[in-house]
Parts: C-alpha cells; sequence; structure tokens
C-alpha cells in the first residue's frame, strides 16, 4: 500500500490562511485609519469655517457697536436740543405771558391813587392724567403764585385794587370765570413821604397783596411714551 505524506501540505494551507487574515486586518485597519483621518480633517476643516465666521461676527458686531455708540450720541444730542428748544418755547410762551399779565395788572390799578412798587409771578406745574392706556389724556394745570407790592394813597384804593382783582373775569365762550383767585392782603403799613420842606406831608400806604391765576394745557408725552412712538 503506497503512504502519502499530507502534514506538509496542511501546513502551508494554514499558514496561507493565517497570511490571508492577517492581510484582512490590515486592510479593515487600513480603511478604519483612513475614515478617522477623513474624518478628523473634516472636523479641522469645519472648526476652520468656525472659527472664520466667529471672527467674522467679532468684527461684524465691534462695528455695529461703534454704529450704536454713533447713534445714541446723536439721540443724546437731539435729546439735548430737543429740550433746549423746548425752554426756549417756554421763555417765548412766558415771556409773551408775562407781558399780558403786566397789562392786564395794569387794566387793575386805580389810576392816579395807587403805584406798583414791585410784581412777581411764579410759576407751578402740576400734570393731571385722565384716562388709561392710549386714551389717556395728559393735561397741565399752570398756577401763577402773584406777590404785587405798591403804594396807594389810603386804605380804601387798596381795597378797591383788591376788589377788582377778585372781580376780574375773563369771557371763555359763553362762561366766565375769575381771572384771579386768593386775593389776600399780607401787609399793609402806613408810611410818610415829604418830597421837600416846604411841602406838608403825605401819609400813603403800603401794601403787598397775594394771589393766584390757573390755565389748563396739554401736557408733553412721557419720555418713555415718546420713545415708543
Amino acid at each position: 500500500m503506497i503512504r502519502i505524506n499530507l502534514l506538509p501540505y496542511v501546513s502551508e494551507k494554514k499558514k496561507e490562511s493565517a497570511r490571508n487574515q492577517v492581510f484582512v486586518f490590515l486592510v479593515y485597519l487600513a480603511l478604519i485609519i483612513g475614515a478617522v483621518a477623513w474624518y478628523n480633517s473634516h472636523l479641522n476643516g469645519a472648526i476652520t469655517d468656525l472659527n472664520a465666521k466667529i471672527d467674522y461676527t467679532k468684527k461684524e458686531l465691534d462695528r455695529f457697536q461703534k454704529i450704536v455708540a454713533k447713534v445714541e450720541a446723536i439721540r443724546k444730542q437731539l435729546d439735548l436740543l430737543n429740550q433746549k428748544l423746548t425752554v426756549i418755547e417756554e421763555l417765548n410762551a412766558g415771556r409773551g405771558a408775562s407781558f399780558r399779565l403786566l397789562d392786564n395788572m395794569n387794566e387793575m390799578i386805580i389810576k392816579d391813587r395807587m403805584w406798583l412798587a414791585r410784581f412777581e409771578a411764579v410759576e407751578r406745574i402740576t400734570v393731571i392724567t385722565s384716562g388709561k392706556g392710549k386714551s389717556a389724556k395728559r393735561e397741565e394745570k399752570v398756577e401763577t403764585h402773584l406777590t404785587i407790592e405798591g403804594i396807594a394813597l389810603d386804605n380804601k384804593t387798596v381795597a378797591d385794587f383788591m376788589t377788582q382783582l377778585e372781580n376780574a373775569t375773563k369771557e371763555l365762550g359763553e362762561e366766565d370765570f375769575n381771572v384771579y383767585s386768593n386775593v389776600k392782603l399780607v401787609t399793609l403799613q402806613h408810611m410818610t413821604l415829604r418830597p421837600d420842606k416846604a411841602r406838608e406831608e403825605i401819609n400813603l400806604k403800603r401794601f403787598q397783596v397775594t394771589c393766584q391765576k390757573e390755565r389748563m394745557a396739554s401736557a408733553p408725552p412721557k419720555a418713555d411714551e415718546a420713545s415708543r412712538s
């Protein structure tokens, strides 16, 4: 009987199979390393793009912040200018009102029997709000407190002057209302005047009278309301 020794062939097969497995493992390992390298490169590219976008955004943010700062500076200048214009308008309005008030006061004087020595007007403004929300209406109640000092020939002249202030009215449509209210005599002092030695002494009365005058005006909107509008 012929005997064949197959052990060398089997051993060779095992070696070839081992080599194939090592080759396949190396191929898979290379593919994995390549995939990891590609993904890492992709991530690096994405990170680079994001960093570039972040830098661009920061630059744009700095640019817009500078623009916002300029806008705020312009807004402050406009607010200051509006305040100055408001003050100028109030001064112009007050100047006209002062002339009218003084002219009206001259009409109240008892001619040839009294003379004004000092006239002071102080305004107090009270804001009155009626309604709510957008339909709210704001008005300013302007109270002018007057202090009148003068010289009169006698007590009756002072009394007549105060009566004229109390009875002074101004026509408003079909109704009349008192121009002056709370007329009060603060002081009444006797004084003697002697122009020269050749003339007799003149007895006069130095007086101080206070009263007030009211008017209503539309109030300007609040700062926050103006900004919202």
